[in-house]
């Protein structure tokens, strides 16, 4: 037996996974520390033009500017006046001021703010210690990002090859100060294999940066990328290239049933048994169900299994996946539905292009040839998730109320994709299946070690 090198995380690691919070941070935008505006310490008040003095003409000047880090004012420029002849003397008079600087999150930091000086006679005797209120500096609405280029995500080769012809991932941008996207969250994702080809393109986009006023400023930006290999083709070719498809009976057409077939919003692909795979052994297995006019999944059941792991794979795939209902007359309809997949191992010789065959069918490959694949110790940085899955349960086990646990052991592959997982031990057998297909959607910075493309080989507790 090969000896198992494992780096097992902590059960608040794992429990930080399922917090919902971005993996960028762990804090709302404005942090849950102190947010103000700068806080004005000592101003000159503005001087009165003379010619406009005589005339006894009162007036308004609004003035932009931005208080940096240090809480030195720069850029301060006139947006509005009531009189342009008053102008000078506004920008004259902040030029002066002092400040402290801006907190956002506790920290100091630049903003764009503006000001309201008021010229009004008589003047006053003698300027108050601190600027009128009207005239305190207030933060400047901020400008939002707008795109100036976009990248195409390409569809992956793997997925293709494997059925899949459509997908689709939602993201949170967070583009820094120069246009650039600096992170990205991913909000939601109908298959992990479509997670990395995001990100790439997503990271190519450019923006002209968010404005307070003169000062470019962080924002955020929730948009989408769609993948699609079926364009242009009829319901009924879709239906028959799609892996999981509407169960017709012999003869039967699938008009018959529907006019739009079911569509698969989140599709999961079933996890390889790990003891299967390092065996070298592939598989098959039929799981059929019932999808409700609400697309809610019924009756699953596995059909037909070389082994019962196989079957037990492709069932806790299906119940995790997501669909639109079947349509007749722009309603939904109950339809039957049936999936079976075959588990394959690695080819004897790897294709050309490595992107045409999955991360998990590589480690599998490694593993088989008795490749070592060390723990997350000696890691250039800590692992850090970018996309994680919740475990699906049936109605039943969800609604009895028990609680059940699970230990996962798992490879996250040189692109950060996690594969292979084993389930060490499981309470139950259904959630321990839920478990690990749960892990095998995750998707991790891609990991190095020593400046190197790295796999590593972890394990994590989950619950119920």
């Amino acid at each position: 037996m090969k000896p198992r090198l494992f780096e097992k995380i902590p059960l608040g690691l794992a429990l930080a996974f399922f917090s919902g919070l971005p993996a960028y941070a762990q804090a709302s935008d404005e942090g849950a520390g102190l947010y103000g505006p700068p806080v004005v310490t000592d101003w000159t008040a503005p001087v009165y033009p003379p010619g406009l003095k005589a005339e006894n003409i009162e007036g308004r000047v609004q003035v932009s500017l931005v208080v940096d880090e240090h809480g030195v004012p720069g850029n301060v420029r006139t947006t509005k006046s009531t009189d342009p002849r008053f102008e000078a003397a506004a920008i004259a008079s902040v030029e002066q001021w002092k400040f402290k600087p801006a907190v956002a999150d506790d920290k100091p930091v630049a903003m764009g703010v503006g000001i309201t000086l008021l010229f009004k006679l008589p003047e006053p005797k003698k300027p108050g210690l601190l600027p009128p209120p009207a005239s305190m500096p207030r933060p400047l609405k901020k400008t939002p990002c707008k795109v100036l280029s976009q990248v195409e995500a390409e569809f992956p080769l793997a997925l293709a090859g494997r059925g899949v012809v459509s997908g689709r991932v939602q993201v949170e941008l967070l583009v820094g100060i120069d246009g650039s996207v600096s992170d990205v969250r991913i909000l939601e994702a109908t298959q992990a294999e479509f997670v990395m080809p995001a990100l790439e393109a997503f990271r190519r986009w450019k923006f002209e940066p968010a404005r307070q006023g003169d000062l470019a400023v962080t924002d955020k930006v929730a948009t989408s990328v769609s993948f699609s290999a079926m364009d242009g083709l009829s319901e009924a070719t879709r239906n028959r290239l799609s892996d999981i498809r509407v169960n017709l009976a012999e003869g039967q057409r699938l008009e018959q049933v529907c006019e739009r077939a079911p569509e698969c919003t989140v599709g999961i692909s079933p996890v390889f048994p790990h003891d299967a795979a390092v065996a070298g052994r592939g598989g098959e297995a039929t799981v059929e169900f019932t999808l409700g006019s609400l697309g809610t999944l019924f009756d699953v059941r596995v059909t037909n299994a070389s082994e019962p792991a196989f079957g037990r794979a492709l069932e806790a795939a299906i119940r995790a996946s997501k669909f639109l209902p079947a349509k007749k007359s722009g309603v939904g309809v109950t339809a039957p539905m049936i999936w079976t997949h075959k588990f394959r191992q690695p080819a004897a010789t790897p294709p050309a292009d490595p992107d045409a065959e999955s991360s998990e069918t590589r480690v599998i490959r490694i593993v088989n040839a008795g490749g070592k694949i060390e723990g997350a110790r000696g890691l250039d940085r800590k692992l850090r998730p970018i996309w994680r899955q919740l475990p699906v349960v049936s109605e039943g086990l969800r609604e009895s109320g028990e609680k059940h646990t699970a230990e996962i052991e798992f490879v996250i592959a040189p692109d950060g994709r996690a594969c292979l997982p084993r389930i060490v031990n499981a309470s139950n057998e259904e959630f321990g299946w839920a478990a690990a297909t749960a892990v095998s959607c995750w998707v991790f910075d891609p990991p190095t070690r020593g400046g190197e493309p790295a796999s590593v080989r972890v394990r994590i507790p989950l619950r119920l």
